[in-house]
């Protein structure tokens, strides 16, 4: 069972994935090669989605999602059964822009990233109406405004 993602990077640079993994059978082998499609980058980011960010750039992002589990052990069995007890997905977004931001509205915000490799778009991950849990525009050297934005959605 999946228990922790995480994708990071920016603009520059090869996007990055770590992933955590709970329970038994997930198809990774501690000693042989695995052949699947589980690899350190995912490719390069492209842009955000959404018109939050729009006519910002030199962007940097960090994605995180956390999944909790509860394990059973019925009488008569040896393996245990999971289920979902919860978990939280969020979505940092940092741009330059030349203006600020308006203040987002907490519980309607859309975001996601687009992702793009060398042969061309391979898709993205999106939050949908997450709650806003950081917010800044600041004025940087040069009339450069950094603005970040968090959102966070819970299950």
């Amino acid at each position: 069972y999946l228990t922790s993602l995480t994708i990071e990077g920016d603009t520059a640079s090869p996007v990055t994935l770590g992933l955590d993994f709970e329970g038994r059978g997930f198809g990774i082998s501690t000693t042989v090669p695995s052949t699947s499609s589980i690899v350190p980058a995912l490719g390069i980011l492209t842009t955000p989605s959404g018109s939050f960010l729009t006519g910002n750039n030199n962007y940097t992002f960090s994605y995180s999602l956390s999944k909790n589990y509860g394990k059973l052990l019925y009488q008569g069995t040896t393996s245990y059964e999971y289920y979902l007890e919860g978990g939280e997905e969020k979505l940092t977004i940092e741009g330059e822009g030349s203006t600020s931001l308006a203040a987002p509205c907490p519980n309607t915000l859309d975001m996601g990233l687009n992702f793009s490799s060398c042969g061309g778009a391979i898709g993205g991950i999106s939050i949908i109406s997450g709650k806003v849990t950081e917010y800044s525009s600041q004025v940087q050297a040069g009339d450069i405004v950094k603005n970040t934005v968090s959102i966070v959605n819970t299950f």
